[in-house]
């Protein structure tokens, strides 16, 4: 009953980094009650589990999907979600991966209407979110860098945005910003989980973050996130789903309010 309650619409943009180990999975709900997944990490159990808990069990469709590069870390449980939902549109940049993982979920894709979206596409919903697409700026190629072209998305609502940069590296936050667009939001994920030398000074800059959030895992062999990234980010609020599980932020377009639930 708590559960269904929560996920009823309520006016506000919801926003959830889900803890499903060392990869990328956000899921978010709009105020009039859209579902909005970008990316889902590896582990389908954890992942349906994870959207069940925030979602009505009598919804059945989530609208848009987005994959924001072609690695397993990140789709390699998103064939149970397009089993088990009705998917309205999926969203990535189009660049093609000889994967078997890759090769499951095309299959699965089929069935869905895909879009390949690139810098400048921007979906807007009719409750006043807007999901901007800032990277990259033409459509990968098989053997282009996969995190040099991942997706970056920014997903706002009125005076309120999270950046969303997956495993995106240091070359292509570069490229991005080279590319005319610029990435100011009020809430940045840190992209590659804040392993060294991932983020950009010039990057961080044009953020401007007030708050930051990371995805990671105790147990990650890469020890994430480095103490010298964390260092940079100074008196920025930091939110870890390796200290408090999935993170849930949500906003009325003027104020944002953070928990870890």
């Amino acid at each position: 009953m708590g559960a269904v309650a929560m996920s009823r619409p309520d006016g506000k943009l919801h926003v959830w980094m889900l803890d499903v180990g060392h990869n990328n999975a956000v899921f978010a709900q709009t105020p009039g009650g859209a579902q909005i997944l970008v990316d889902g990490g590896r582990f389908p159990s954890r992942l349906l589990t994870a959207i069940g808990d925030r979602m009505p069990f009598t919804d059945r469709e989530i609208e848009v999907l987005v994959i924001t590069q072609p690695d397993e870390f990140e789709i390699g449980a998103l064939a149970a979600v397009l089993e088990r939902y009705d998917i309205g549109v999926v969203l990535w940049n189009g660049q093609p991966n000889q994967s078997e993982a890759f090769s499951q979920l095309q299959a699965e894709l089929a069935r869905h209407e895909v879009v390949i979206v690139r810098a400048g596409y921007t979906l807007n919903f009719d409750d006043g979110v807007r999901l901007e697409v800032l990277h990259p700026h033409e459509q990968p190629a098989l053997t282009d860098d996969i995190d040099e072209n991942t997706l970056v998305l920014r997903l706002g609502l009125g005076d309120i945005s999270f950046l969303l940069t997956s495993d995106l590296s240091r070359e292509g936050q570069a490229a991005l910003m080279e590319n005319g667009q610029w990435p100011l939001a009020t809430v940045l994920q840190l992209p590659q989980h804040g392993t060294a030398r991932s983020l950009g000074d010039s990057f961080l800059q044009a953020v401007q973050p007030q708050a930051v959030l990371i995805q990671t895992d105790r147990a990650n062999r890469r020890g994430d996130p480095d103490s010298d990234i964390l260092a940079r980010l100074d008196n920025v609020p930091i939110f870890r789903t390796d200290e408090g599980g999935t993170l849930h932020l949500w906003t009325d377009g003027k104020t944002l309010e953070a928990a870890a639930n």
